[in-house]
């Protein structure tokens, strides 16, 4: 029997969307759970044209694994449709789509009609670990979308196949499970596992509060040094990881006679 996937908090998500990717990175720093390293997707760019700076979205992972298979009869809408539609058709509200493809030749594993769906279930987002297109369509949905790459070609003229839904899968080298806090904005894409959340998000909000009184002070005509937000925490971390290093003596010179 399959586990039962967590289902964080809407209040939880909602003080999340107050926090940037920047600052959640800088939390996990100062809490020291994970490094940051090990929860930024890599690779993933904004398909949101002018307004990319503007978009920032937060939502639960809801998780789709592809495979690349030899035979058009293995293709997901062939073999088994009902993995094909049901990602996008049985979204709800807060899901946070999650498409992991292995690398291969170009092939979309998202495009503007799913993005069209995905925007009426109230998906909050979609990351695509391979290719999109119809960007122009999904601009115009109006749907936050994060893709390594856009291609013109179809994802299942590249034998792209869809073969499990809802289990953990791998993307831009990252780890993401299905329940994961999802936060991307113009700076990238962090995942957030439930149980990190309990000492993360007050960090992050501390953090978030010195920034902003940062920028105020700026704002009034107070000067850098007096003004910039202390990150300690980092250099501290950074001691420590060169504590934990071990040491390697250097060879002793031999004594002249």
């Amino acid at each position: 029997m399959a586990a039962a996937i967590p289902r964080v908090a809407d209040a939880i998500l909602e003080r999340f969307r107050a926090i940037p990717t920047s600052t959640i990175c800088d939390g996990y720093v100062k809490v020291g759970i994970r490094i940051p390293e090990r929860v930024v997707v890599d690779g993933m760019l904004p398909m949101h044209g002018p307004t990319a700076h503007l978009v920032r979205a937060v939502g639960r992972a809801r998780t789709q694994r592809r495979v690349l298979v030899r035979d058009a009869s293995r293709l997901g809408q062939a073999a088994n449709p009902k993995l094909f539609h049901g990602f996008v058709e049985d979204a709800v509200p807060g899901d946070f789509l999650v498409i992991a493809a292995p690398p291969g030749p170009p092939g979309a594993v998202f495009g503007g009609k799913l993005a069209q769906i995905a925007k009426m279930r109230g998906a909050a987002g979609v990351i695509v670990g391979g290719a999109t297109r119809d960007v122009a369509e999904i601009i115009a949905h109006d749907l936050p979308v994060w893709a390594q790459s856009v291609t013109p070609i179809a994802g299942g003229y590249a034998k792209y196949s869809i073969v499990e839904l809802n289990v953990p899968v791998n993307c831009g080298g990252i780890e993401i499970m299905p329940g994961d806090v999802i936060v991307a904005d113009a700076d990238g894409v962090v995942v957030i596992a439930p149980e990190d959340i309990e000492k993360l998000l007050p960090a992050c909000e501390q953090i978030q509060a010195s920034e902003d009184a940062s920028a105020r002070a700026l704002a009034s005509g107070k000067s850098v040094k007096e003004t910039f937000a202390s990150r300690t925490y980092v250099w501290d971390a950074q001691r420590k990881d060169l504590k934990s290093k071990p040491s390697v003596d250097k060879p002793k010179r031999p004594r002249r006679s």
